[in-house]
């Protein structure tokens, strides 16, 4: 019963995840979030609706792709796409400046993937350069390091964790005991 009421549970939450993005698209269509004194479709489901900043990015992003590529509101629909793949192909579009055809095309190869393989087929087409490697200073006795790497080399670090009994070890750790 428990796990039914929770399938139950889950199924209203996507359909209404759904039902939020087309109300929202309304509001924006109607701009009634300046005439309640927000700035941004943004500031309102911030402010207004109480999302976190994440999450308001998240919903209006995937909003504005459902408007200008119509096919995303029924891979939603059809549990095919997740909110927050939605969100990232919005991003990707935005930053590329994609047509809507072009979306669409994109969203034939993104439909059913999880949110990892997204990122990877958005990467895969991106016109953007990769970031350097960087170390940059965050307190006084701890250094960020950001560095792309190959699968071959995440393969490695996760190889380290599964020789040393512990696939939670971080990556601090897998890298000292491979050095």
């Amino acid at each position: 019963s428990l796990h039914s009421n929770t399938v139950v549970a889950a199924s209203n939450e996507k359909a209404a995840t759904l039902v939020l993005l087309e109300y929202l698209a309304e509001v924006d269509r109607r701009r009634l979030y300046a005439t309640l004194a927000y700035s941004s479709l943004w500031e309102y489901v911030h402010k207004a609706l109480g999302y976190s900043e994440g999450q308001a990015s998240e919903r209006v992003g995937a909003m504005r792709v459902m408007v200008k590529v119509p096919e995303v509101r029924a891979q939603l629909e059809a549990g095919k796409l997740t909110l927050t793949s939605t969100a990232k192909l919005a991003a990707h579009a935005r930053r590329e400046n994609l047509a809507p055809a072009e979306t669409a095309s994109l969203l034939d190869h993104i439909s059913g993937k999880s949110s990892r393989e997204v990122e990877r087929v958005l990467v895969s087409c991106s016109s953007a350069l990769q970031k350097p490697d960087r170390a940059r200073a965050i307190t006084p006795t701890l250094t960020r390091i950001t560095m792309e790497v190959d699968p071959e080399f995440l393969a490695l670090v996760e190889r380290v964790k599964e020789l040393k009994g512990n696939p939670a070890l971080s990556f601090q750790e897998a890298f000292e005991s491979a050095m």
